[in-house]
């Protein structure tokens, strides 16, 4: 039996999982070929929102709102992997906007660029 390994590399968006790799593992399931698939797209965005790496950037002081943000991490990383996400668009709000703020630690006061769950900005490039 051949193996074969699909990797999504870190460069989507991940709120738009990538269908392509669960269509492609199918056609492959049902040639008779067994697959493994890596996500490594949300790999790359649980290893910055993890909590001792994000308290290390915050710093000793963090405003008040980070302070929250990290509080409420497991939280809102749990709500938006749940059914719950989708039942309350107040609580999802939130949970984004944690998420987002926590992200925003790693650009370091960069203006150029801007990572969000939902996109990745760089004034230097194209959107295309």
């Amino acid at each position: 039996m051949i193996n074969v390994l699909l990797l999504q590399p870190p460069a989507l968006i991940p709120s738009e999982p990538p269908l392509s790799l669960a269509i492609l593992s199918s056609a492959l399931f049902q040639a008779g070929i067994s697959s493994e698939v890596i996500d490594t797209n949300l790999d790359a965005y649980l290893y910055l929102l993890n909590d001792n790496r994000l308290t290390e950037l915050a710093g000793e002081n963090p405003k008040t709102s980070i302070r929250r943000a990290l509080k409420h991490l497991r939280q809102s990383l749990n709500l938006l992997r749940s059914p719950e996400g989708i039942r309350s668009f107040p609580r999802y709000s939130t949970a984004v906007r944690y998420l987002n703020l926590l992200l925003s630690l790693w650009s370091d006061n960069n203006e150029n660029e801007r990572l969000t769950l939902g996109d990745y900005q760089h004034k230097g490039y194209s959107v295309f």
